[in-house]
């Protein structure tokens, strides 16, 4: 593995992993990769400290960590022990979660849920690199400080690991014998073949068609053999509604009822009133105009007859002019 472009060079790697470090160098430590800065004065200074950085000897190993996932959140465990073995409780401890994308620390306290453990929840938001500062002091009786540094790295969902779950040759074995099918893998052109056999499938439905007969029957009967009188629909209202409520709407249509025939022997009063009238205007008028036909007879007189002849009518005379027009043409 080497550096981006253009130099290329080697990469050196350090990340503290659990209680421990490491470090990855993507070079050697020998001339045959190295041998431009082997004779470095550096050289051995350079290897010196970081060898050194991994020893964790001197280190406070009082607090274990760890991380969990548990959905989309992450559960961090700490659990703290004194040199001899015994539980360490009653620390007041905080976490300080820090995202490599992310300028800003999230801060939180950790709490006791079980002797010397210690347990806090948050949401990673990006897959990538954490890095976890655990850092507190005792109380009471338990002079202690703790500050310890570790990372955690939230991989893909796991719906994406495909660790030890090999080619899936076995899975693919086991669909085809349950469908019927084989394996394709000596011959992937076999997948493009039109090679399967149609298979028609048929759902009865009569059953549901019977309960429809057998749900409506006893409608269709009650309306061939039952006569409903408006006295039947009044029982059933009273029944119902009660006897206020018909006597109500009985009120209601006799008002109706009555406000119809008044309306009816208005509108026939007006009527055979409008038709009085109109007879006395007629008969004055009759007797008027017989009067004046006695008195002031005309006399019809025609000014002139109309002539039979070709020439008395428009077309004669359009038909004498075309003729003058012609043998003045002629001559």
């Amino acid at each position: 593995m080497r550096g981006p472009e253009p130099y290329q060079d080697p990469i050196l790697a350090s990340w503290q992993y659990g209680l421990g470090r490491t470090v990855a160098f993507t070079s050697d430590a020998t001339a045959r990769w190295g041998a431009n800065w082997v004779g470095w004065d550096g050289f051995v200074r350079f290897w010196d400290q970081a060898v050194r950085w991994t020893i964790t000897e001197g280190t406070s190993n009082i607090v274990e960590t760890r991380v969990v996932m548990e959905g989309e959140g992450a559960r961090m465990i700490v659990d703290a022990r004194d040199d001899n073995g015994a539980f360490l409780n009653g620390l007041n401890l905080q976490l300080s979660v820090v995202d490599v994308s992310v300028s800003q620390p999230s801060l939180m306290a950790l709490r006791q849920v079980a002797p010397g453990r210690y347990e806090a929840t948050f949401n990673p938001e990006n897959e990538g690199a954490y890095i976890l500062h655990v850092s507190g002091t005792g109380v009471g009786d338990n002079p202690v400080a703790v500050d310890q540094t570790t990372g955690w790295v939230m991989s893909y969902s796991s719906e994406y690991d495909m660790s030890g779950r090999g080619d899936g040759a076995a899975l693919l074995a086991g669909l085809a014998g349950l469908t019927g099918g084989r394996s394709l893998k000596n011959d992937p052109g076999l997948a493009f073949a039109h090679n399967l056999a149609a298979q028609a499938a048929a759902t009865p439905i009569w059953p549901w068609f019977l309960l429809l007969a057998m749900l409506l029957l006893p409608f269709d009967i009650g309306v061939r053999r039952l006569v409903i009188t408006r006295t039947d629909l009044q029982r059933l209202r009273r029944a119902i509604f009660g006897e206020r409520a018909v006597e109500a709407t009985s009120e209601r249509i006799s008002t109706l009822f009555g406000a119809k025939e008044r309306g009816r022997q208005r509108a026939e009063e007006s009527g055979s009133s409008v038709q009085a009238l109109r007879t006395r205007r007629g008969q004055s008028r009759g007797e008027k105009s017989a009067s004046s036909t006695e008195d002031d007879k005309p006399s019809f007189t025609p000014s002139r007859k109309p002539s039979a002849g070709p020439e008395g009518n428009v077309a004669g005379q359009l038909l004498k002019k075309r003729k003058e027009r012609e043998g003045d043409k002629t001559k």
